[in-house]
């Protein structure tokens, strides 16, 4: 008589543990993230403490060029994969295989056009950076864009695997560096680069392999018509474009206006930020992974979504308001007082950013992206566009004080729209 109840008692463990599939993809990639985002900063306190000021400063405006043209080379691949690889089926190498292709030679091109038209006298001092750039965009290329597969193969806790042992490897390699004395800021951009790309090499044939068991190969594609999936793409190409205008752009308008040594202050206070605003996106792929699952709860994964967003911004926000100024504080003092008001605008910003991510979350499940690409080119417009005019005056704030401004906008515009496409998906 025990047998039929362990088995129903098995049964309804495993029931209960597919529906809190989103709060475990959420908690192991907002782990990840925060993790990532503590070893971050001890990142960049070896480097503020080992290197000097204005190599910390043109390292970290070199990682963030590649970074940012890494975004664009992928081409907005891994949103459609978040959403899509979960009804790809039998087809899902083939998919793969061409994203990967496309995006690494358009990674190279993008990495060369900049060295050749961008704005790299103050950035790269050796001859050979300039040829390993286009090299250090394509690695970041694919490096974030295992992150997006995985997660569209149900497989979020792997990502976070890879990027806490990124981490961990960079860091190790930073204070090896600082030890070594090896004072240059090319240091720190190999110490960025190298375990990636040893990542990404040990880490592709894994995916290949993932993507040729049963469970996928017995299964039929389903995905909507081929019309749609190209607006989908198209729509989703433009706000990844757009949204990769400021990150490039910001910090070589610091580099400009204000000097590397300024650049170096604010990456260490955007690198705070970032963090936490990447914590309230990575739990937007697997919501839409699971959401976009045949026979899925939509209305009960959406308020789960919502409320995760919530608990995380204002959970952020106190920790940007009461302990940045703290951490930033080990890194020098200079580190602190330049940036005290800029994490206190972005604190500020953070839980008003909720509702913008609700919606564009919302909206890629039911594959309707046109308001979201317009507030995305409104974003990029407002930010770069108030921190060029506003840095000369307010400094390193100008840029707080236009993203605020973002969000009060954002917020204003979306909270109808996201409430009406909520109660239409669910």
């Amino acid at each position: 008589m025990s047998a039929p109840t362990t088995t129903a008692t098995e049964s309804g463990w495993r029931a209960r543990l597919g529906r809190a599939t989103l709060e475990l993809d959420a908690l192991a990639l907002t782990a990840s993230t925060g993790i990532t985002a503590l070893l971050g900063l001890a990142y960049w306190t070896i480097a503020a403490r080992g290197f000097p000021i204005g190599e910390v400063g043109r390292a970290s405006a070199i990682v963030s060029a590649a970074t940012a043209l890494a975004t664009v080379s992928n081409l907005s691949l891994g949103g459609m994969y978040e959403r899509f690889l979960p009804v790809t089926g039998r087809d899902t190498r083939h998919y793969l295989l061409r994203g990967g292709l496309a995006t690494a030679g358009l990674a190279l091109l993008l990495g060369f056009g900049f060295v050749l038209m961008g704005p790299t006298q103050r950035l790269f001092v050796h001859d050979w950076e300039w040829l390993g750039f286009p090299l250090l965009v394509l690695t970041l290329a694919q490096f974030a864009l295992l992150d997006n597969t995985l997660v569209g193969l149900r497989r979020a806790r792997w990502a976070a695997g890879k990027n806490i042992i990124h981490a961990v490897v960079k860091l190790g390699l930073a204070a090896g560096a600082a030890l070594l004395v090896l004072v240059g800021g090319e240091s720190l951009v190999i110490a960025w680069a190298a375990p990636a790309l040893l990542l990404v090499v040990l880490y592709l044939p894994v995916v290949w392999r993932l993507c040729g068991a049963e469970s996928i190969t017995r299964l039929m594609p389903s995905l909507p018509p081929r019309r749609e999936l190209w607006s989908f793409f198209g729509s989703s190409v433009g706000i990844m474009v757009v949204g990769a205008l400021a990150p490039l752009t910001i910090p070589l308008i610091v580099v400009d206006r204000l000097g590397p040594e300024l650049n170096a202050c604010f990456t260490m206070a955007w690198t705070l930020f970032s963090a936490l605003a990447l914590l309230l996106g990575t739990v937007v792929g697997p919501y839409i992974a699971q959401a976009s699952s045949p026979g899925a709860d939509v209305r009960r994964l959406t308020a789960r979504f919502a409320g995760i967003l919530i608990a995380l911004s204002v959970s952020g926000a106190v920790f940007l308001w009461f302990g940045a100024p703290l951490l930033l504080g080990l890194l020098g003092e200079r580190y602190a007082l330049e940036t005290e008001s800029l994490v206190r605008l972005m604190a500020l910003s953070l839980p008003l950013s909720v509702v913008g991510i609700l919606y564009a979350g919302v909206a890629r499940v039911a594959r309707r992206l046109r308001l979201a690409m317009a507030m995305q080119i409104l974003t990029a417009v407002v930010a770069v566009a108030g921190t060029a005019l506003t840095i000369g005056r307010f400094g390193l704030d100008g840029i707080g004080y236009s993203y605020l401004v973002i969000e009060v906008v954002t917020t204003a515009i979306l909270v109808g729209p996201a409430w009406r496409m909520i109660r239409r998906l669910t």
